[in-house]
């Protein structure tokens, strides 16, 4: 029951070089160690800039359009990555408003152009455009020239994908779990910004692909604080359902909607459309009931500790705070779990041998660097819980080859690690379940994020 996508979203968020994995080469150096430092600095400092919201964007002939291309839209993924790392730096994401449709009004936007330099070399420019007055900014421009990679280059001659965005005009692919459920998620917390007050249940659904959305969108809900989803009916004060109706030509509407416990009150909070959801015989009531059981948790939230004082926390550095995470495996699995410290990947095992744990409380112990920047995570630990044997077989394989954790690879090898991790999970949708805690040490000690 672990969505994959979201488990290597989570890895990959505590390690900053890997989200543009294209930029392999001198250019993704360059970004990361003299144009984002030299830009944030800048950016923070610049009377001009102060409270203002930025957005970066594609230029061409100094004019801002859509990312033309996938180098295009890596160097405007890394810019945005590495300038948020920084206090005093506020980014509007590439869309020009945000996730409810709500136009965004900027007055500066930093663009990014790249153009052919020479026979074998490109240059990129970055500079910053006064939106009112339609001019450049003087004093915010950098530029580079150089070879770029054999990735970049391909990345440069192939066009920016448009994703669909789950409209009646533009459906989704059914089988398209994760992005289906970022559209549902995102318009709940456009319908209640508030978020939900009070447990959440998400109902079972009888259809395979709804199944496995509402596990995707639970997670989504949680990770977001829009809900506090739990898996026991009892304790909820709101029941959630995700439902299908037929619009024509293959196509469907996802519909998400929120019922008190009661059963007094019942609003669609949620929607998208989608297309080739094949509709299932009615299954047995047995099934149904076999169905329920399965989903079942098998690990307990996570909860932090911070009187830790042995093991690991005994020799922890000045620059360090230690404490202790504790979740509960509910019942005989297969566990495996990571932890990340600032920016590195570990595991508590890098056996390839999967061997089945007894049910009960496990406790660690983690380092958490200290960070002026409270806010981003710098440590974080993931626990997975496998029930089917052939699933955690070939997880336990694929752990024992995690670059920096298990296998002697360097890190920048960790992106391609976590997208076969993410098909390997992806195999077995419905074999796991996970916890995650993300951590950060500051003045005021650590916290959960």
């Amino acid at each position: 029951m672990i969505a994959s996508v979201v488990l290597a979203a989570l890895l990959t968020s505590l390690s900053m070089g890997v989200s543009a994995s294209v930029l392999t080469g001198t250019l993704g150096r360059w970004l990361d160690a003299e144009a984002a430092p030299q830009l944030a600095e800048t950016l923070s400092r610049h009377p001009k800039f102060s409270g203002e919201t930025l957005q970066i964007v594609t230029l061409r002939d100094g004019r801002p359009v859509e990312a033309v291309s996938r180098l295009h839209q890596a160097v405007q993924a890394e810019l945005t990555q590495q300038l948020l790392k920084y206090p005093g730096v506020k980014l509007a994401w590439q869309e020009p408003a945000d996730a409810c449709g709500v136009p965004r009004t900027l007055n500066y936007l930093l663009g990014i152009e790249i153009e052919q330099a020479g026979s074998a070399t490109h240059s990129l420019n970055i500079g910053m455009v006064d939106v009112a007055e339609s001019v450049w900014v003087s004093g915010v421009s950098l530029s580079w020239r150089g070879r770029l990679t054999a990735a970049e280059k391909v990345a440069l001659r192939t066009p920016a994908a448009g994703e669909p965005k789950g409209t009646v005009d533009s459906p989704l692919p059914a089988a398209a779990v994760t992005q289906i459920a970022e559209v549902l998620s995102g318009s709940v917390r456009c319908s209640l910004p508030e978020g939900i007050t009070g447990a959440v249940y998400i109902e079972p659904a009888q259809m395979a692909e709804l199944n496995r959305l509402r596990s995707q969108l639970g997670r989504n809900l949680t990770l977001a604080a829009t809900a506090a989803v739990t898996t026991e009916r009892q304790e909820a004060e709101w029941l959630m359902r995700v439902s299908a109706r037929n619009v024509g030509n293959r196509t469907q509407e996802v519909l998400l909607t929120l019922d008190d416990e009661a059963g007094t009150t019942s609003q669609q909070i949620a929607s998208v459309f989608v297309v080739g959801l094949e509709q299932p015989p009615e299954p047995p009531g047995a099934l149904r009931m076999e169905s329920m059981v399965a989903l079942a948790p098998l690990l307990s939230p996570m909860q932090l500790h911070h009187d830790a004082n042995g093991g690991i926390c005994r020799s922890s550095r000045g620059h360090e705070d230690c404490v202790e995470i504790s979740f509960e495996l509910t019942r005989d699995a297969y566990l495996f779990v990571l932890s990340t410290n600032d920016q590195a990947l570990k595991a508590t095992s890098c056996s390839s041998t999967a061997r089945r744990a007894e049910a009960g409380e496990r406790r660690f112990r983690l380092r958490v660097p200290r960070d002026a920047h409270v806010g981003t995570a710098n440590a974080g630990l993931y626990a997975i819980a496998v029930s089917d044997r052939s699933a955690a077989r070939a997880l336990a394989n694929h752990i024992g080859n995690a670059p920096g954790a298990c296998a002697r690879q360097p890190g920048r090898d960790l992106g391609k690690w976590l997208r076969q991790l993410d098909t390997l999970l992806g195999a077995y949708p419905d074999s796991y379940e996970w916890r995650a805690m993300h951590l950060a040490a500051g003045a005021d000690g650590v916290v959960a994020i």
